[in-house]
């Protein structure tokens, strides 16, 4: 008993920062640049055989200074990407575009185009990765004036780790507020990495009601090797399991979706999810997921309990 009171103390005297590397939360992309409506008519007819490098040039030539993003290397030919999508995105008559733009398809920008007027505007652009993938990007029904536009992101990627996310965006009064971001998949396994994890999360929109509905489904774990900074074999040890709904409802003030979380010990909260992508920050885990840390130490085996101790003891020490 007086074991895990030491470690229950440990526990709660981390300091942990939870910040990740979003790439859906920029409030600062909002513009009013005016576009010619000639290149509006142009995309909206846009087919696979139009000059793409063309029409990126006079889109960049409108934003100057602002430009596409452009890597370190000299675009390769036939990678360019454009895919637009007309769809009416507030409560005013006609439609808005919102379309991908690129020199680079892993590299691409979404920008949204709305008719004010007369004249079409520029009013948000951002910069985001997409590896390993065409990216896409939808409306959906969820039951407002104000629909939810939405496209996949990716967090990190490479072997053997890879995540990534859902960005879901609203436009309400001529700007596009950024409101939520969701952790759509990790799978990520180190030999070496003590805790390991692998996570999935589906949603849906109720159509009725404004809300998002989030499935997620996570397992934190040792590897099948030998943890060698231990010293002792952990194998296949589960840290914290579970599949769980989560509801996502408006906030009309804050113009972001709010979880709604159960209430519990072993229930999701912001602490955990912002674990999901953190792969190697081990003080992460400890601080989010103490509750099922202690669980552990008192109902595992005495192995996994000796793998556990000696596992916090690095983490105190800033070994691991």
């Amino acid at each position: 008993m007086c074991r895990i009171f030491i470690v229950v103390s440990l526990l709660f005297s981390f300091s942990v920062s939870l910040a990740q590397n979003s790439q859906c939360h920029d409030q600062n992309n909002n513009l009013k640049i005016k576009i010619p409506t000639e290149w509006i008519e142009k995309i909206r007819y846009y087919n696979t055989k139009q000059n793409k490098e063309a029409l990126l040039t006079d889109f960049e030539r409108f934003i100057k200074p602002l430009t596409l993003y452009k890597t370190e290397y000299k675009p390769i030919v036939g990678q360019e990407l454009i895919n637009p999508l007309f769809a009416n995105l507030d409560s005013e008559p006609g439609d808005e575009l919102i379309c991908l733009l690129g020199w680079d398809f892993e590299n691409p920008s979404v920008a949204v185009f709305k008719k004010i007027g007369e004249n079409w505007f520029l009013l948000y652009m951002q910069h985001y990765r997409m590896k390993y993938q065409m990216p896409d990007i939808a409306v959906a029904d969820n039951g407002s004036k104000n629909k939810i536009f939405y496209f996949r992101v990716t967090l990190i990627s490479g072997s053997p780790t890879n995540c990534d996310a859902y960005c879901f965006y609203k436009l309400i009064n001529n700007k596009v507020h950024p409101c939520l971001e969701l952790v759509h998949g990790v799978d990520g396994y180190f030999g070496h990495i003590f805790v390991n994890r692998k996570m999935e999360m589906e949603f849906s929109f109720d159509n009725k009601t404004d809300k998002i509905i989030a499935n997620y489904s996570y397992s934190f774990y040792s590897p099948s090797e030998d943890y060698n900074d231990l010293g002792i074999l952990c194998n296949n040890i589960t840290l914290a399991e579970r599949s769980e709904e989560i509801l996502y409802v408006w906030d009309s003030k804050r113009f972001t979706y709010k979880p709604v979380y159960h209430k519990g010990p072993y229930h999701l909260n912001d602490k955990k999810i912002a674990c999901f992508p953190l792969f190697g920050d081990s003080r992460c885990f400890v601080n989010a997921y103490h509750d099922e840390i202690i669980r552990l130490l008192k109902t595992g085996t005495g192995n996994e309990k000796k793998c556990l101790q000696k596992f916090l003891a690095l983490v105190k020490q800033k070994r691991i």
